[in-house]
């Protein structure tokens, strides 16, 4: 019992002691308060985490590009031209929307439609081959024969490069664009290209002179 006596005393005595210390104590606890307002590790943060929310909203514009020219004549041509049954490659290029169609290997053309500003519609044939520069003057010749009659599109040559293609094009501004104008752009295209192309082929390959490539084909 002397022990318990003994550890309850020195209890008090500890404790007496350390309530005599705890107004030694409030002293540096009074300098805290002072180390409190240099929090700057919060303030560095927030900007931190607002960048990322930024990077994200500027990504938007790249990805929404495309469905802000979902209109009503983008839908249309994008109809008619899946209807050919030819896989297609849509390339967006501000108000302009260009579609490219894989047509078989064993055609002499390729085609490729234009959407601009949603108020005109091209439509391109374009050949692959090229004419040589010395079979230009020839091949200017059997175009200007041909367009003469046309009723749809024209052939044009490109005079630095060689390339020739068939286009026709319609303007629907301030009207809404319907399925068959679409169609009978597409269609006249093709129905022109069928009559004459193989004429234009012969005098780009100087197998057939002007004069005789459009009139075999008009006789």
């Amino acid at each position: 019992m002397a022990k318990a006596k003994s550890v309850g005393k020195a209890k008090q005595s500890v404790s007496k002691k350390a309530a005599t210390k705890k107004p030694a104590a409030k002293k540096p606890a009074a300098k805290k308060p002072a180390a409190k307002p240099t929090q700057k590790k919060p303030a560095q943060k927030k900007p931190a985490a607002k960048k990322a929310p930024t990077k994200a909203a500027a990504k938007k514009p790249a990805k929404a590009g495309s469905p802000q020219q979902e209109t009503p004549a983008l839908l249309v041509v994008e109809g008619i031209l899946a209807a050919l049954g030819l896989p297609m490659t849509r390339i967006d290029r501000g108000d302009v929307v260009e579609w490219d169609l894989a047509v078989p290997p064993e055609e002499h053309f390729e085609l490729v439609a234009q959407l601009i500003g949603a108020e005109q519609f091209v439509f391109y044939l374009v050949f692959r081959e090229h004419v040589a520069p010395e079979r230009m003057p020839t091949l200017l010749e059997a175009l200007a024969r041909v367009n003469h009659g046309l009723l749809v599109g024209a052939y044009e040559v490109d005079a630095d490069e060689g390339f020739v293609r068939l286009k026709a094009a319609l303007d629907f501004k301030g009207i809404r664009l319907v399925e068959q104008l679409v169609v009978n752009v597409v269609t006249g295209v093709r129905d022109v290209s069928e009559v004459y192309d193989e004429a234009i082929l012969g005098v780009m390959r100087g197998e057939l002179s002007a004069r005789d490539a459009v009139s075999e084909v008009e006789s």
